[in-house]
């Protein structure tokens, strides 16, 4: 794992910022590996249950993910996940 300082900031609120890269995740997955049981691993990497299912999925959606949020953001819209890139499972948005 790198020496990057985790602090309270997601890796999806950095990866948006342009702070990390797409490979940082890993290291974040690690971070959470190391102390289980606080949060569910896709609400500590930042992301929604499904967007997090769609990452394990393929990998390479990544990208695709966060420009959903800048668009969200952009348009005003609230963050509620990737609901373009694949029906929640609820089968709401």
């Amino acid at each position: 794992m790198s020496n990057r300082k985790y602090t309270s900031e997601s890796f999806m609120s950095q990866y948006l910022r342009e702070e990390v890269g797409a490979a940082a995740i890993d290291d974040f997955v690690d971070a959470w590996h190391e102390q289980p049981g606080k949060k569910e691993i896709f609400d500590f990497l930042g992301m929604t249950r499904e967007e997090y299912a769609l990452w394990l999925r393929d990998p390479e959606v990544l990208p695709h993910i966060a420009e959903a949020r800048r668009t969200a953001l952009s348009s005003g819209k609230p963050v509620a996940g990737s609901a373009h890139l694949a029906k929640n499972s609820d089968g709401s948005g």
